[in-house]
């Protein structure tokens, strides 16, 4: 059975917006692409757009896959979507 977080983030996903959270200490804004598993763990790839980042992030964004179990504080809001430049490494 997918996480209350996993649930939120496909209801993003099929409505276009934007998931606010922290993660690894870091408040983070994303826009949800990709939702899984890897290695018996719920992922999700996504660009983010904005907050913080523990090497940082650049200007205009980047793409992360995030642990949804590493993420709280979700929650969903409209805005602008952001998908950024192809993504090209494989996951």
């Amino acid at each position: 059975m997918p996480s209350a977080t996993y649930q939120m983030i496909m209801q993003a996903m099929r409505t276009r917006q934007q998931v606010l959270c922290m993660y690894q200490g870091f408040a983070r804004a994303l826009c949800p692409i990709i939702l899984g598993h890897s290695g018996g763990r719920e992922r999700v790839l996504g660009f983010q757009f904005d907050g913080g980042a523990s090497r940082g992030l650049p200007p205009g964004g980047q793409w992360k896959c995030f642990d949804i179990s590493g993420m709280s504080e979700v929650e969903l809001r409209e805005g602008r979507w952001h998908s950024g430049r192809s993504h090209s490494q494989p996951q």
